[in-house]
């Protein structure tokens, strides 16, 4: 996973697939943030989410809004296919998706 800061916002870009393998890489990068960080998960390089990676992705989710902090997370580039899965998932309820 590539990370870069810019402007506040930490900018996460998974490679490949996101899934039960993501999920140690992701817990490493959010660790180093407070609850309430603005994140973008940009998806551009993601060929297909697996019900694993849904998983990661609600972790990430509750990781940032402990202690009732307002979760800032947006969802970019997905690819037709995720983005297809993210919202059967009903997952545009709970990631602003671009």
């Amino acid at each position: 996973m590539d990370v870069i800061e810019r402007g506040g916002k930490v900018i996460i870009t998974p490679i490949g697939e996101l899934g039960y393998e993501s999920r140690k890489a992701l817990q490493n990068i959010y660790n180093q943030y407070e609850p309430g960080t603005h994140y973008i998960l940009d998806l551009k390089q993601i060929d297909y989410i697996l019900s694993s990676g849904l998983g990661v992705l609600l972790m990430l989710k509750e990781h940032n809004e402990a202690g009732s902090q307002k979760s800032r997370i947006e969802i970019i580039n997905a690819k037709p296919e995720v983005r297809k899965i993210l919202k059967f998932a009903h997952f545009d309820k709970l990631f602003t998706l671009f």
